[in-house]
């Protein structure tokens, strides 16, 4: 009674839909393959607390080794690796964070000039005149991190 076309027609919009979402995952893959890479970090330094007066530590390897004994396929190096930071500019001269921190408990760094609706762009001048960007590691605001 006419029911056999509606199916066909739902199942190549389905196709469709599933055809546009890998397209759009491809594209973003190779988007975030062309952007500069972030500094990343392994999180691996133990916390430790005290619970009933013993001191317990963890860190995030040796609490992924334990749940890998769940989930074999779970990747600890990826799941305990973060990304922070700006990436190295590409545009021109920059010193990383981390330098620039050496530079504040140094002593060195004179001021900081913040620019940008966050403040995402910051120059550092040293008490020798030299005006730096401060690059790779800036902190950056994300909305989901």
């Amino acid at each position: 009674l006419g029911g056999g076309g509606g199916g066909e027609a739902k199942a190549a919009t389905l196709r469709d839909m599933m055809n546009e979402a890998e397209e759009e995952k491809r594209k973003k893959a190779e988007y975030a393959a062309s952007q500069p890479k972030r500094p990343t970090e392994l999180r691996d330094k133990p916390q430790c607390f005290t619970w009933n007066g013993e001191e317990k530590c963890f860190s995030c390897t040796s609490e992924c080794e334990y749940y890998k004994t769940l989930n074999p396929k779970l990747d600890c190096k990826q799941w305990c690796t973060v990304e922070y930071g700006q990436a190295k500019p590409t545009d021109e001269d920059s010193i990383s964070f981390n330098e620039f921190v050496q530079g504040v408990y140094g002593g060195t760094v004179d001021r900081v000039d913040f620019y940008g609706y966050s403040g995402d762009r910051a120059y550092a001048t040293f008490k020798d005149g030299k005006r730096i960007r401060i690059g790779e590691g800036f902190p950056i605001e994300v909305g989901n991190e």
